[in-house]
């Protein structure tokens, strides 16, 4: 029995679960696959599977019990390529390799990276959540400023965020107003997450692990102002009493997007919960931090446990 983990050496998440790990026992090891293939060389054959050589130390992917895909980075290139088309060549091909090393390996990867991609959909999160009794957002994805513009006149206040941060800097979820699409053709250039503001007394944050929850709860004098609880710093989670209907529904959105560990943002109005999104890969040490949460442990054990399934059973 034995753990991969994908995530930069750094990574403070991987490193405590590698810690958990250790006390229960079980071997590990952490693959930073950014280093691939500047760093990095990797073979992979349909029979023998994958040999990863880095540092002139080798390893075999196909050998542990089970992947945690924590973070994974994409290749990095060799900044001696200085041709953009040989640059966009390689890295396809380095990709390409990279996926076919997770798709063809005997071991449980979690969460399974088709899946994880796939969860990472706004809009299909909402669907589902929608589908499976949970409230949400009225929400509109556009770069049509007319209907942008009309959905506004509907609700007293709203926010807008992004469908992917593909971008430099964090971009934070804000509340927004017709004075912010004024410009059509500004409008048009991308499509928005725009939602109605849901007024809340609580923001929640829940990690469900498997079938495990984990939920916490952060107040705060400002919580219908600074509508983004991560600009806010200073701020403390305490543990949170969540109806057990709510969690059984979070744990079903989870399975549905073919997930076993996901994050989730929730907002409490008037004693109902209101979700808002999942990070399939959400940072959960804060929760462990300032609310005692194990849910380091609660990875390590399903990371072990799910080392002794065959791949593909939940």
């Amino acid at each position: 029995m034995s753990v991969l983990i994908i995530a930069p050496e750094a990574d403070l998440h991987a490193r405590v679960v590698a810690e958990r790990l250790e006390a229960m026992q079980v071997p590990w090891r952490i693959w930073n696959t950014a280093w691939f293939p500047s760093r990095q060389r990797v073979s992979w054959r349909p029979a023998a599977g994958t040999l990863v050589e880095e540092s002139e130390a080798t390893f075999f992917p196909d050998t542990f019990s089970s992947i945690w895909w924590r973070r994974f980075h994409p290749p990095v290139l060799d900044p001696g390529i200085g041709d953009e088309s040989v640059r966009r060549f390689c890295y396809g091909e380095a990709i390409t390799l990279l996926r076919a090393v997770f798709e063809t390996t005997g071991a449980r990867v979690i969460n399974e990276p088709h899946a994880e991609r796939r969860a990472e959909s706004k809009p299909l999160q909402l669907k589902i959540a929608s589908e499976l009794g949970l409230q949400i957002p009225d929400t509109i994805i556009s770069n049509r400023r007319d209907d942008i513009v009309d959905f506004l006149s509907r609700h007293a206040r709203c926010v807008c965020k992004p469908l992917v941060c593909d971008y430099v800097t964090t971009v934070p979820t804000r509340e927004c107003a017709a004075s912010d699409f004024a410009m059509a053709s500004e409008v048009a250039l991308a499509p928005t997450i725009v939602q109605e503001l849901v007024e809340a007394d609580v923001d929640v944050r829940v990690t469900v692990v498997g079938t495990a929850v984990f939920p916490a709860e952060l107040r705060r004098d400002d919580t219908n102002l600074v509508v983004d609880w991560r600009v806010k710093l200073g701020s403390t989670w305490t543990v949170h009493a969540l109806p057990e209907r709510v969690g059984n529904q979070l744990v079903a959105v989870t399975r549905a997007l073919g997930l076993d560990v996901a994050s989730f943002d929730l907002r409490r109005r008037n004693g109902e919960y209101v979700f808002l999104e999942v990070n399939p890969s959400g940072q959960f040490l804060f929760l462990e931090a300032d609310a005692g949460l194990a849910v380091s442990s609660e990875v390590a054990t399903l990371l072990a446990r799910s080392a002794d399934r065959p791949k593909g059973n939940s």
